[in-house]
């Protein structure tokens, strides 16, 4: 069921980012008017919250799927553990993220409204607490399996290749600690239409 829910919120932002391609991401914010630049920040606000509940649902189905190899209660309980601390992480960064901007919430997205939002250092220490919760499963996640396999009684090359299979998950965790600190480094500076387009393609 969470694998469902990952692959629904993976077409989801993929298709957020074409309408945020259309609105002007990827082009100097000084080509865009102030209509595409409020329509590509609204449609940015929803694709993190898109973003934060789909790696959520991908990295507990990874837990759930590690759960169901070892035996051992002291391999299970960390495995336990994490699936609640991804659930509680991701809904309280949710809330943060929805409430950035207060009294109206669109001051998320329109500069021409005047709201009370979080400053540049707050949504900083958000994107800093999602790549901890991001990038530190996707490691961990990569290195159970190998503790688990390395003593079941198989070849030598055998167990090196599964091992191996789990290399996409440090790959995927080093990914997510570059693209958060170019998005630090462009939210919410000037151009940032076109720096943001940068990270994400990482």
């Amino acid at each position: 069921m969470c694998t469902n829910y990952g692959q629904i919120g993976t077409v989801i932002g993929t298709a957020l980012d074409f309408i945020e391609v259309h609105k002007g991401f990827g082009r100097l914010q000084f080509y865009l008017n102030q209509y595409q630049l409020r329509e590509y920040r609204k449609y940015t606000y929803g694709e993190w919250l898109q973003i934060f509940a789909t790696r959520m649902f991908t990295k507990i189905s990874i837990c759930l799927f590690l759960m169901r190899i070892p035996t051992a209660k002291a391999l299970i309980r960390p495995l336990q553990v994490a699936n609640v601390c991804l659930i509680v992480s991701n809904i309280i960064l949710t809330v943060l993220w929805i409430v950035q901007c207060r009294r109206p919430l669109e001051g998320a997205w329109n500069a021409d409204v005047e709201s009370k939002c979080f400053s540049r250092g707050q949504l900083q220490r958000i994107f800093m607490a999602q790549v901890v919760m991001s990038a530190v499963p996707d490691f961990a996640f990569a290195a159970i399996p190998i503790f688990i396999l390395w003593r079941v009684q198989m070849v030598l090359e055998s167990k090196i290749a599964l091992c191996m299979l789990m290399g996409p998950g440090v790959v995927a965790g080093a990914c997510c600690i570059v693209r958060t600190t170019l998005n630090w480094q462009a939210i919410p500076k000037y151009d940032y239409t076109c720096k943001l387009f940068i990270s994400h393609q990482v």
